[in-house]
C-alpha cells in the first residue's frame, strides 16, 4: 500500500493496488471517501495550489483502510 499526496492540497490516495502501466486503484480521501480507480499520469500531469507536486509519503505503513482516519 502507498500514500500518495499533495503537500499544499488536503486529499490523499491510499494505493492498494496497480496494474503495473499508468492506473491505480484505492481509496482516495477528499470532499469524500470513496474506492475508486485513478490513474498515475493525471496525478503526475497535476499539482496542489501552490504549484506542488504529488509526493509518496515514504514513512507511511501500510495498514487496513478502516484503520484510516
Amino acid at each position: 500500500m502507498l500514500k500518495l499526496f499533495y503537500p499544499d492540497f488536503s486529499w490523499t490516495w491510499y494505493v492498494t493496488e496497480f496494474d503495473g502501466d499508468d492506473t491505480f486503484f484505492g481509496l482516495v480521501d477528499g470532499d469524500v471517501r470513496e474506492l475508486g480507480y485513478f490513474s498515475l499520469s493525471e496525478l503526475l500531469r497535476n499539482s496542489g495550489r501552490c504549484g506542488m507536486p504529488i509526493e509518496r509519503d515514504r514513512a507511511f505503513q501500510p495498514t487496513p483502510l478502516s484503520d484510516i482516519s
